[in-house]
């Protein structure tokens, strides 16, 4: 496609809040710093909330969890911690084994011997009430709660308080003339997936490079109907959220650094491969790719941007620097002032496995309102321990929220938000066009 026919979206690609600075990644900081961080940056907003929702209540703010008067009613603020028996700690799995391969999204880690607890500078306190059951809490959340002391010493909860929605993200409303689409995609997955085959998974695919191939026809606006073409003239920029390589095949599963030699020559194959897919888009559109899971780069979230001459070693991808960004995970984008947060799955994933809540788009909506996107950090999720700040903290409410390698497609309206869930296109082919203007959404499927 004539480049001069392609849309072009107004970018502002300034913000870099998630990439660290040389030299920041010290681990020696304490994680109780990051949730002493959390609750700094969350207080006044949880504050402003409280003492809005309960005015009419009169009952006082105790600043400390521990200060509370027994059977006098008031409300306190404090960061969640999950007490759960079937709890993985994720600093043992770090010490056992530091050459972590991809970690699977596993089954509910809940029971109902779970308590919760709320925490600040002072201590913590039991939190009962039936107030609590449809709160669908997770660890590292922060929550004002009304209620008063029982005497047992627990904490009887009547009602719960979230920050709430943070303010908007757009920068400016742009008028385009026409709409301009940004494409997402997760989950390429080129190698070899785990320890599995097409014959023994049926969730694979064997023909996903056929759908790669119709992919790139379809991007370069050479493929599918005239309507397609048209819609891939209106594209501004790809954005590619994680896993792109598939996790290698573990040779010992006692021992995650020892990957098979026929491993070692498929990751080869599919770095090539995946390199060469990536300079077909980049020719064509602005590409961003977010590391995942699988891919080579370090485990802590945020994930750092994967070097991109692993996948072209002799400096050509794209035909120059301006038409790939090799992003952290998450990630900020900016397309015609709006503000489109990526992350490549895994902060959902792990709310999933330690939440009673199945529905995965109602856990989006709670991030939202907690202005968080990955709470559990660092109890069960890995994440470097930032000393002074969290930058999972939202302190402004993205325009377009998109989060890869997810089960299945969904999209809604949160607020002013437009929430999409990205599925893996090696097992679900299929690409998701937002409009920027307007945030609405189409899809685009690759079945061959």
């Amino acid at each position: 496609m004539d480049d001069e026919y392609r849309s072009r979206a107004t970018i502002d690609d300034s913000e870099k809040s998630f990439k660290l600075l040389a030299g920041t990644k010290h681990y020696g900081q304490q994680f109780d710093t990051v949730y002493a961080a959390r609750l700094n940056q969350l207080r006044p907003a949880l504050l402003e909330n409280a003492q809005e929702t309960w005015r009419k209540h009169k009952v006082p703010h105790v600043p400390r969890v521990l200060d509370v008067v027994k059977g006098h009613p008031c409300y306190i603020i404090g960061t969640v911690y999950m007490e759960m028996p079937l709890k993985a700690n994720v600093l043992e799995d770090i010490a056992q084994d530091h050459a972590l391969a991809m970690i699977p999204v596993q089954s509910k880690r809940t029971s109902d011997k779970d308590s919760i607890m709320l925490e600040d500078e002072s201590g913590r306190v039991g939190l009962i009430g039936d107030a609590l059951a449809k709160e669908r809490l997770v660890t590292g959340v922060n929550i004002a709660v009304l209620g008063s002391e029982t005497d047992s010493g627990e904490f009887q909860v009547e009602e719960v308080v979230y920050p709430g929605l943070a303010p908007p993200s757009h920068i400016f409303n742009a008028t385009p003339n026409e709409s301009s689409y940004c494409v997402f995609l997760s989950g390429l997955c080129f190698g070899e997936i785990a320890s599995t085959s097409p014959e023994t998974d049926p969730t694979l695919k064997p023909d996903r490079l056929a759908a790669v191939s119709l992919l790139l026809d379809w991007i370069s606006g050479e493929g599918g109907s005239e309507r397609d073409r048209e819609l891939a003239r209106r594209v501004s920029r790809v954005v590619i959220a994680g896993d792109s390589l598939a996790a290698p095949l573990i040779e010992d599963e006692r021992d995650s650094s020892k990957v098979s030699s026929s491993a070692n020559t498929s990751l080869r194959q599919a770095v090539i491969s995946l390199g060469e897919t990536l300079q077909e888009i980049a020719r064509t559109v602005p590409l961003h790719v977010l590391p995942g899971a699988s891919d080579p780069t370090g485990t802590a979230l945020p994930q750092q941007p994967m070097p991109s001459w692993i996948f072209n070693p002799q400096g050509q991808l794209g035909g120059g620097s301006e038409a790939l960004y090799m992003e952290s995970n998450p990630t900020w984008v900016h397309s015609n002032g709006k503000g489109i947060l990526v992350h490549s799955g895994q902060p959902l994933n792990d709310i999933y496995m330690h939440s009673v809540e199945d529905e995965r788009m109602s856990m989006v909506r709670n991030t939202l309102k907690w202005r968080h996107i990955a709470p559990t950090a660092p109890d069960t999720l890995w994440s470097y321990p930032f000393d002074g700040q969290d930058p999972f903290v939202l302190d402004k409410t993205p325009d377009v929220y998109v989060i890869g390698n997810q089960p299945a497609f969904g999209t809604e309206m949160v607020g002013p938000t437009r929430v999409v869930l990205l599925p893996r296109f090696a097992t679900q082919p299929l690409i998701v066009l937002v409009d920027m203007a307007t945030l609405g959404v189409q899809t685009v499927e690759f079945g061959v």
